[in-house]
């Protein structure tokens, strides 16, 4: 009798055996490392997967092991948390990079103007930071700042004690 994590060759899947030899199926917790298991098949699970009961998206590697923090996957960032694996969305800061940044609802991190929660927001084309003060958006071709929430400010604004009057609907410094 075999236990374990074992590749059945000829259905081409992992499977998970526990102890007493029994296949297991959904969520397992085994040497240190969460893993899914399918509920009719018991094939392992990889890749970005929502786990109903708990109403949460997580990420499984190739090895079948859930993944935290921040994951590059099929060409995009996503951040996991750290302690649920639980995939987040929003404006998240990032400690060790020292940045805030923007995940869409699908858990992707945006890039380039973005509107958030009623605000917009300017995102680096490459690290996907958070664009404070002016900024100039080269395909408006107008000149905007945003405040140190990275939020694009309207109307009269004293910025370093000196007054600046922007656009009340597109923002553009006039």
């Amino acid at each position: 009798m075999k236990t374990g994590l074992q590749y059945i060759k000829d259905q081409n899947k992992t499977v998970y055996y526990n102890n007493a030899g029994q296949m297991q199926y959904g969520q397992q917790h085994v040497n240190g490392h969460w893993y899914l298991f399918d509920n009719n098949t018991g094939a392992m699970k990889t890749g970005l997967q929502y786990i109903k009961g708990q109403k949460k998206t997580v990420y499984y590697n190739n090895a079948g092991q859930m993944q935290y923090g921040q994951q590059h996957v099929n060409g995009h960032w996503y951040l996991f948390d750290n302690n649920t694996g639980a995939m987040k969305t929003g404006l998240q800061y990032i400690k060790g990079q020292k940045k805030t940044v923007y995940y869409n609802n699908a858990g992707q991190m945006q890039y380039g103007q973005q509107h958030v929660n009623g605000h917009w927001y300017l995102f680096d084309n490459n690290t996907g930071a958070t664009k404070i003060g002016f900024q100039y958006i080269r395909n408006q071709k107008k000149k905007v700042y945003y405040n140190a929430k990275g939020q694009m400010v309207y109307g009269r604004q004293k910025i370093n004690n000196h007054w600046y009057n922007f656009d009340v609907k597109t923002g553009a410094l006039k």
